[in-house]
C-alpha cells in the first residue's frame, strides 16, 4: 500500500511540474497564480454550504453583527423606534409570581401602549388558557375592535404537535380564549414567532411562514411577525398583498408538500424573497439584552423628534404609576416577558435575550436593512482575482513568510472596513471566502516552491 501511495504522490508532483513549470516572467507568474487561485475560489464557491465553509461564513457574519452592536440607524423613513413593555423579574415578583400573566395587569399594559399611538402592538404573552380574571382583557380587545382606525394589534399564536394515526405528526394552532373577541376585528391579527435554531443552538434566521392544520386537515399558513408588521406599516394595499400571498397556498391537505408561490413577496414598496436561503432570512441583530458598562441605547430621528431607537419600560412601572413612553406616535410596541419563569430566553450572536427582544431585532433588521444580499458568484470571483493578483505581486517581491504576513494584513485592511460599511445596508461582502482562498493559495504556492527547489537540487 505504501509504495502505491508514494507512486501516486510522485505522479502528482510530476503532473504539477509539467502543468506549472517554473515561471520566468511576471506574466507567467500571474497566469499560474491566477489559475491555481481561481481553482481554489471556485471549489470554495461550489462547496460553500459544506460544514467548514458554512461555519466560517456564519462566524464572519456573527462578528460583523457584534461589531455593529449599538450603532445608530440611519435617519430615514424605514427607521421605526420600538418600545418594549417588559414583564421583568421585578414585575413578576411584585405581581406575586403568578403562573399566568394577570389579565388586569395585561389589560393595563395594553391600554397604556395603545394610548401612546403605536402603528403596531404585539402581545407576546401566552393567551391559550382562560383565567377567572379575563374580563378586563376582553373588554380592552372589544373596545379596540370597535374603533374605526387605530394600531394594528397582533397576537402571537401558540402551537402544539398532534399526531394523526394514519398520516403522522402535524402542527396545529393552540386555541385561545380570545378567539371570540377577534370576530370581525380587522385591526386584530395572528402571527407566528418561530425562528430557526442552528446546530450550535444560536438563533440567526426567521421563518417567513409556518404551515399549520385546521380541524379538517386543511393548510393554514401563518405569516411571520415581521411580514404582518411590515404590511400594517405599509398600509391597506400591502395588507391585501400579504393576504393574496397567503391564499397562494393551494393545498387542500396540510400534509401535502408546500407549494406556495416562490416568487418574491411584494409588500408596498418592498420585494421580499421567501425562498429558503442562508442570507434572505438572516437577522442582523442590533439590540443586546444586557448593556455593557457605559453603553447606551442608540437614538434616531423619527417624525421630527430625536428619540431612542429602543425604549425598555418595566411592566410594573406602567401598572403602578401609569408611565407613558416619550416616543412619537407611529412606533412599534411589544409586550413581553423576560423573567426566568417565562422560559423564553434564547441564544443569539449578541448573547442571550428574551423572545420579545428577539422579535424586535428581527423586525428592525427587516425594516432598516431589508434582507441580507449576497453578491453574485461572478462578482465574488472577480474580486478574488484582483486580490490574487495583489498577493502574487507581493509574493514575488518578498520571501514567503513575509509575503504571507503582508498580503494577509493588506487584505484585512481592505476587506473588513468595506464589509462593515456595506453590511449596514444589508449587503454581505464575504471577506472570509477570499481570505480562506488566499490562505489555501499560500499553502499551495509554498508547496509548489519547495517542490521546484527539490527538483532543482536533484538536477
Amino acid at each position: 500500500m505504501i509504495p502505491f501511495v508514494r507512486s501516486l504522490l510522485a505522479d502528482l508532483r510530476n503532473g504539477l511540474s509539467r502543468a506549472f513549470p517554473p515561471p520566468v516572467t511576471l506574466r507567467q507568474h500571474l497566469r499560474q497564480n491566477l489559475i491555481i487561485g481561481m481553482a481554489i475560489v471556485l471549489l470554495l464557491l461550489v462547496f460553500q454550504d459544506a460544514g467548514p465553509v458554512r461555519d466560517s461564513r456564519e462566524k464572519s457574519i456573527d462578528w460583523l453583527v457584534r461589531m455593529h452592536r449599538g450603532i445608530a440607524a440611519t435617519d430615514d423613513a424605514a427607521t421605526r423606534p420600538f418600545v418594549l413593555y417588559d414583564i421583568d423579574e421585578t414585575s413578576h415578583e411584585k405581581w406575586g409570581e403568578p403562573f399566568h400573566v394577570p389579565r388586569d395587569k395585561l389589560a393595563r399594559l395594553m391600554e397604556t401602549a395603545l394610548a401612546a399611538g403605536p402603528a403596531v402592538l404585539f402581545v407576546d404573552v401566552e393567551l391559550a388558557r382562560p383565567t377567572p380574571a379575563d374580563d378586563a382583557l376582553l373588554a380592552v380587545l372589544q373596545q379596540h375592535i370597535q374603533r374605526p382606525a387605530g394600531a394594528t394589534l397582533i397576537l402571537l399564536s401558540g402551537f402544539k404537535e398532534k399526531v394523526d394515526p394514519e398520516r403522522g405528526g402535524y402542527l396545529s394552532i393552540r386555541d385561545s380564549f380570545v378567539n371570540a373577541a377577534l370576530a370581525g376585528g380587522a385591526s386584530l391579527n395572528w402571527a407566528n414567532s418561530l425562528f430557526e435554531r442552528d446546530r450550535d443552538q444560536l438563533i440567526r434566521r426567521w421563518k417567513p411562514f409556518v404551515v399549520t392544520c385546521d380541524a379538517q386537515y386543511r393548510a393554514m399558513p401563518l405569516p411571520a411577525v415581521q411580514l404582518v408588521a411590515l404590511a400594517a406599516i405599509e398600509g391597506s394595499a400591502a395588507k391585501a398583498q400579504l393576504a393574496a400571498w397567503l391564499r397562494s397556498f393551494a393545498e387542500e391537505s396540510c400534509f401535502a408538500p408546500v407549494s406556495a408561490d416562490t416568487a418574491p413577496l411584494v409588500l408596498g414598496g418592498r420585494s421580499l424573497s421567501v425562498a429558503d436561503s442562508p442570507f434572505g432570512q438572516r437577522i442582523l441583530f442590533s439590540f443586546p439584552w444586557q448593556l455593557e458598562a457605559g453603553e447606551t441605547r442608540p437614538e434616531t430621528l423619527f417624525e421630527g423628534q430625536r428619540t431612542r431607537l429602543l425604549s425598555v419600560i418595566p411592566a410594573h412601572v406602567v401598572t403602578e404609576g401609569g408611565l407613558r413612553p416619550d416616543v412619537p406616535p407611529g412606533h412599534v410596541a411589544v409586550i413581553g416577558a423576560s423573567h426566568a419563569d417565562a422560559r423564553d430566553i434564547h441564544a443569539t450572536p449578541l448573547g442571550d435575550m428574551p423572545g420579545s427582544l428577539l422579535l424586535i431585532n428581527a423586525m428592525h433588521s427587516l425594516f432598516q436593512h431589508g434582507q441580507l444580499v449576497n453578491p453574485p458568484a461572478w462578482l465574488q470571483m472577480l474580486s478574488a482575482a484582483l486580490m490574487l493578483i495583489v498577493v502574487s505581486v507581493i509574493f514575488m517581491k518578498f520571501p514567503s513568510l513575509k509575503g504571507a504576513i503582508i498580503s494577509f494584513v493588506l487584505l484585512l485592511l481592505l476587506l473588513v472596513p468595506l464589509s462593515m460599511y456595506l453590511f449596514r445596508y444589508g449587503v454581505w461582502l464575504d471577506f472570509a471566502l477570499p481570505l480562506t482562498a488566499v490562505k489555501v493559495f499560500q499553502v499551495v504556492m509554498e508547496y509548489h516552491r519547495k517542490l521546484q527547489n527539490r527538483q532543482t537540487d536533484h538536477e
